[in-house]
């Protein structure tokens, strides 16, 4: 099945210099984190949101046959993609010279989708996420380095100051017209070619002004309120397959379906964070969401430690063990059997979430465990996309009318 700051540049392998760069079966919230106390502690540490990730994310799994558009439980609604791998690549970090070692360890790694950060139509004033960083001047670079590579790109939207469905609107008609042969570019036969938008933080507009951007013009949603018929994106120039951050339970239903999104992703790489990224909910989670159509791509880490850059936020660390951390969350995925699998993320340095080759160069480097093999976290997430493929395989084999012979 198919399965985000900018790193320390002496730490990045490349022309730059330095050292090489770097089961609970029930869908229920009974045992899960409080999910208002959650989020309090999320507003409180973070803002009106959990931190932008202009850093990576990534995720694997074969590709099977995309699910039939139309179907009865989306009134309608198009297909989401089925591509393999969806690895989330910093574009703000893309700016130095590593960029070609980038991709080709992506490519090494088995990832077929860079998802990319963005910041929005740069035309707009004040236009970059909470942390200033604005992206668009990095993406044409990437997205050459990524064709090149034969890795298909996709786009992280930023939450930025004023974001909103009115604002997406206009953000994906100046995608579209500038990137659009990029963005639609390297998608398998079977995949959905429409450009891949995953939006970060959609909770923060309410689910009626998605469903006016993101609900077919015929469905009924669009009869309800004339505003749907007359905005939707669906089936024109502008339509993308839009995946939403899915944090807490009740978001299934009131975000993500109600608001038209293709699917949803469960982003943090702290087990437990949120209800979206504790693992033991997985199964559930994405059981539940099947039942709607929705695609599904749950995140992992490697690990978490943003305590150099927020000193408060230890709670939230989790270690690497080895690598065993990170092989735990994708043992955790490939159990729960979603669409993609998420890492979060490539190159996220600010939050110690990186997999890109790296090594540790002084006892204080807590953040980096890779032991004696710099590409450990790549070698392991080779090693599950060989192993989620094979079960696939397997899987479909067994369901084949052959297989009953």
């Amino acid at each position: 099945r198919r399965r985000r700051r900018r790193p320390h540049d002496d730490e990045r392998r490349g022309d730059a210099g330095g050292a090489p760069r770097a089961p609970d079966e029930q869908f229920d919230t009974a045992d899960a984190p409080d999910e208002e106390a959650t989020r309090g502690v999320q507003e409180q540490q973070y803002g009106p949101h959990p931190p932008t990730n202009p850093g990576g994310e990534a995720a694997l799994g074969p590709r099977p046959a995309p699910r039939p558009a139309g179907g009865s439980l989306r009134g309608g609604r198009p297909a989401p993609v089925s591509s393999g791998i969806l690895q989330y690549v910093a574009a703000a970090a893309q700016r130095n010279a590593g960029l070609g070692d980038d991709v080709r360890d992506l490519r090494r790694a088995g990832v077929d989708v860079a998802v990319l950060s963005w910041t929005g139509d740069p035309r707009r004033a004040k236009l970059s996420d909470t942390q200033g960083v604005a992206t668009d001047d990095a993406f044409p670079a990437v997205l050459r380095a990524a064709a090149r590579a034969g890795i298909r790109p996709a786009v992280h939207l930023e939450p930025y100051e004023g974001r909103s469905p009115r604002t997406v609107r206009e953000d994906l008609a100046y995608l579209i017209d500038r990137y659009g042969d990029f963005l639609r570019g390297g998608a398998s036969k079977d995949d959905d070619a429409r450009p891949i938008v995953y939006v970060y933080d959609a909770y923060h507009s309410p689910a009626a002004e998605w469903a006016a951007l993101l609900c077919p013009p015929t469905s009924a949603a669009a009869a309800a309120d004339s505003d749907v018929s007359s905005s939707s994106i669906r089936g024109t120039p502008l339509d993308v397959v839009a995946i939403a951050t899915l944090l807490d339970s009740r978001e299934l239903d009131a975000l993500v379906d109600s608001g038209c999104f293709d699917g949803l992703y469960t982003y943090f790489a702290t087990d437990g964070f949120t209800y979206g990224s504790t693992r033991r909910h997985w199964r559930a989670l994405t059981r539940a969401a099947r039942e709607k159509n929705l695609f599904v791509s749950l995140s992992v880490g490697p690990g978490y430690n943003d305590t150099r850059i927020r000193p408060w936020n230890d709670v939230a660390t989790r270690d690497r063990r080895g690598g065993r951390y990170f092989s735990d969350g994708l043992r955790a995925a490939l159990d729960a059997d979603p669409d993609a699998v998420s890492i979060t993320s490539f190159n996220e340095w600010g939050e110690g979430t990186q997999i890109e080759p790296a090594r540790r160069r002084s006892p204080d480097d807590a953040h980096l465990d890779y032991g004696d093999n710099d590409e450990l976290y790549l070698d392991l997430l080779r090693d599950f996309k060989a192993e989620w493929l094979k079960n696939s395989g397997a899987k479909r084999a067994s369901s084949s009318p052959e297989a009953d012979l």
